[in-house]
């Protein structure tokens, strides 16, 4: 799964049981699904990195207050 130009993550399908090929609506539908994840994983980190950044924003704040 590549998301912004960069890897996020990988889905792995093995074959059918039966040996058969994989219908082309199942292969868009697992296309499909592996965006979402994408995109999950992307707004995760994007929540972290808001979380460290006010984090960083109170500690230089008291630094701030406390000079």
């Amino acid at each position: 799964m590549i998301l912004a130009g960069r890897l996020v993550g990988v889905l792995c399908i093995g074959d059918r049981a039966g040996g058969e090929a994989i219908p082309p609506d199942i292969d868009k539908a697992v296309a499909h699904i592996a965006g979402a994840i994408a995109i999950t994983v992307a707004a995760i980190e994007t929540d972290a990195i808001r979380e460290e950044n006010a984090l960083l924003q109170r500690r230089l704040s008291t630094l701030a207050t406390a000079t």
